[in-house]
């Protein structure tokens, strides 16, 4: 069944701005999440904290999610997530553990 399960990370996954105040917002676009955190790490944890909250979400409302045409897509990352055992383990899964390659946009 994995076999059949394979999340894709596209490669323009994410947008990171660097805020004025030095905060990081960081747009995961592919599930459309996003957060604002002191520093580029912080944004990466409060990521992972709302994708595991997204994915315990879905797959307990499956039916809903899946009528979706938009979300419906996210359901092998939503099951990838909820299977990992680290909190890294989903960071790789979601392609956040290097730091950041893109130059942030500054406001």
């Amino acid at each position: 069944m994995d076999l059949l399960i394979c999340p894709e990370v596209p490669a323009n996954h994410k947008k990171l701005i660097e805020e004025e105040d030095g905060s990081y917002t960081v747009h995961y676009l592919s599930l459309d999440l996003v957060t604002n955190q002191d520093n580029y790490e912080e944004a990466l944890d409060d990521l992972v904290c709302q994708a595991k909250d997204y994915a315990s979400d879905f797959l307990d409302h499956i039916d809903l999610y899946l009528s979706d045409e938009s979300r419906k897509k996210h359901l092998p990352l939503m099951v990838a997530i909820a299977k990992a055992t680290s909190d890294d383990g989903i960071k790789s899964l979601m392609g956040l553990l290097q730091e950041p390659t893109e130059n942030p946009t500054r406001k």
